[in-house]
């Protein structure tokens, strides 16, 4: 079975590749720290309705720590789960 290949589009960091249904799933890549501390995130994007120019707005607002990636929004469940 070959790999995946992502195809650009006209947004910077912003990907899709075609899922078994033959429908576009888009996926972000943006840095994240700066400087050498900075950490490459690649995430996908989901949702009914997403188009390429939603997912470099989800990119944009992540970048600007409006929106918390991924990782952080696992870290802050797993801090509330064990809160109680």
């Amino acid at each position: 079975m070959p790999s995946r290949t992502y195809t650009k589009t006209a947004y910077p960091g912003v990907f899709y590749c075609l899922n078994k249904a033959g429908q576009r799933v888009y996926y972000i890549r943006y840095e994240k720290g700066g400087g050498r501390a900075g950490k490459d995130v690649f995430e996908k994007v989901q949702g009914a309705g997403v188009t390429p120019k939603i997912a470099a707005r989800i990119r944009e607002e992540k970048i600007a720590g409006y929106r918390l990636t991924n990782a952080e929004k696992r870290q802050e469940v797993a801090a509330e789960n064990l809160s109680f």
